[in-house]
C-alpha cells in the first residue's frame, strides 16, 4: 500500500512540476497550476456545449429549459449529485460484494469480476447521463465493460451496442465518418448474425437469462428494443429527407439527445438492476454462511 501510494504521488509531483517551476511570467507558479485545473474542470462553460444524449441536454428543451431555470451556480452540484444518486445503487452492491466475497474458488472469482463489470458499466452510464460537460465519445466507458458481458445478456449488449453508435451519429457527421459509421454498424450485424461464431451471441437466447434474472417482462422488453431500433432507423431517414426547418435548424440533434438518452436511461436500469439483483450471493461468503447457520 504504501509503496503504491508513493508511486501515485511521485508521479503526480513529475506531472505538475513543470507547470509551478516554468510557469507563464504573468501568472506565476501557483496560477499556472491553477490555470491547468481551470482547463480540466471547465465550470464556467456550463453544463454540456454539444448536444450529447444525456440528461441535461435531453432535459434543456421547451418547456422544461432546465439551463435557464436554475442558477449557473448550481449546475455543477446539481450534475454532481445526479450522478452520485445514479451511482449509488450500483457501488453499494459493488462494495457488498467486494466485502463480504470469497474469490478463492474458480466459480466465485468469476462472479466477482462479473459484479465489477456490471458495476462498471452501471457507473459509466452514470457520469455518461448525469455529469457536468460530458463528451460524445464518453458513451464507449460504459460499452468497453459491457462488451466483455457479451454472454450473459447477449441481446442487451448487442442492443446497446448499436445505440452507442447511434448515439455519436451527430459527431461523425461532423467529422465526415458517414461511410465509416454505416460500414461498421452493417459489419457489427453481420458478424452477429450472420457466421456461425456470432450465433451463439445472437439476441434470441436473451429472453431466457433476463427471465432468469428476474427482470420486466418479455414483451415489455420485445416493445422497447423494437420501438428504440424502429426510431433510430427513421430518424435516419427522416433527416436524409427532409430538411430541418429554418427556425429549428438543430432540430436533428436535439432529436437524437432525447431518443439516445431515454435508450440509456433503459441501459441504465438493466446494468444497475443487475448488478443490484444478480450478485446479492456474492456479498456473502461461505464462511459468513457458515456462522449464520451455527
Amino acid at each position: 500500500f504504501v509503496a503504491l501510494g508513493s508511486a501515485v504521488l511521485a508521479t503526480f509531483a513529475a506531472l505538475w512540476w513543470p507547470f509551478y517551476v516554468y510557469p507563464d511570467a504573468q501568472m506565476g507558479g501557483t496560477g499556472s497550476v491553477l490555470h491547468v485545473l481551470r482547463r480540466q474542470f471547465p465550470f464556467a462553460r456550463g453544463l454540456f456545449e454539444g448536444k450529447v444524449a444525456n440528461l441535461w441536454c435531453a432535459l434543456d428543451v421547451r418547456p422544461v429549459d432546465v439551463r435557464a431555470r436554475i442558477p449557473a451556480a448550481l449546475h455543477a452540484p446539481l450534475a454532481l449529485a445526479a450522478t452520485l444518486l445514479l451511482l449509488a445503487p450500483a457501488c453499494v452492491s459493488l462494495y457488498a460484494a467486494g466485502r463480504g466475497a470469497d474469490a478463492r474458488t474458480a466459480s466465485r472469482h468469476r462472479n466477482c469480476l462479473r459484479a465489477l463489470l456490471w458495476g462498471a458499466s452501471a457507473a459509466g452510464l452514470s457520469f455518461f447521463l448525469a455529469s457536468f460537460q460530458v463528451h460524445e465519445k464518453s458513451v464507449l466507458m460504459p460499452l468497453a465493460p459491457l462488451s466483455l458481458l457479451c454472454h450473459d445478456l447477449p441481446g442487451f449488449v448487442a442492443w446497446f451496442s448499436v445505440v452507442a453508435a447511434w448515439t455519436l451519429w451527430p459527431l461523425m457527421q461532423q467529422d465526415k465518418l458517414q461511410l465509416a459509421y454505416f460500414s461498421v454498424l452493417t459489419i457489427f450485424q453481420i458478424l452477429l448474425h450472420g457466421t456461425e461464431g456470432g450465433a451463439t451471441l445472437a439476441p434470441k437466447d436473451s429472453m431466457a437469462v433476463w427471465e432468469k434474472i428476474g427482470g420486466p417482462s418479455q414483451t415489455l422488453c420485445t416493445l422497447i428494443k423494437v420501438g428504440s431500433f424502429a426510431t433510430m432507423i427513421l430518424l435516419h431517414v427522416v433527416q436524409a429527407t427532409v430538411p430541418p426547418p429554418a427556425r429549428l435548424p438543430d432540430v436533428y440533434p436535439v432529436l437524437w439527445s432525447v431518443v439516445g438518452c431515454g435508450c440509456l436511461c433503459c441501459a441504465w436500469f438493466v446494468t444497475t438492476y443487475v448488478s443490484v439483483t444478480q450478485f446479492r450471493s456474492v456479498a456473502v461468503s461461505p464462511s459468513v454462511k457458515k456462522k449464520k447457520n451455527q
